[in-house]
C-alpha cells in the first residue's frame, strides 16, 4: 500500500511530503565534476539482482567535500 507522509522543520519553514519514506534519486553538485544525479537503485523496477549486482559504483566522499577520493569507510554504503 502505497503511503504519502507530510510534514516539516521544527519551525514549519520547510514543508515536505514522502512517499514511503524511499528517496528515489537525488541532484547535486560536485566542484570537481559538476551537476550529477543519483538514483537510488533499489527502487528501480524490472531490473534483474545479476544487472544490479554488475552495475559499477563510483563513491565519492562528499561528507568530508573530497569529491576526488572515496570515502575511507564503504561498507555501510
Amino acid at each position: 500500500m502505497m503511503r504519502t507522509y507530510h510534514g516539516s522543520c521544527h519551525c514549519g519553514a520547510v514543508r515536505f511530503e514522502a512517499h514511503c519514506g524511499v528517496r528515489p534519486y537525488g541532484i547535486g553538485n560536485s566542484p570537481r565534476y559538476g551537476v550529477f544525479y543519483g538514483v537510488n537503485v533499489a527502487s528501480l523496477d524490472g531490473v534483474s539482482d545479476e544487472d544490479l549486482a554488475g552495475t559499477p559504483i563510483t563513491y565519492v566522499d562528499g561528507r568530508a567535500d573530497n569529491w576526488i577520493s572515496p570515502p575511507t569507510e564503504t561498507r555501510y554504503l
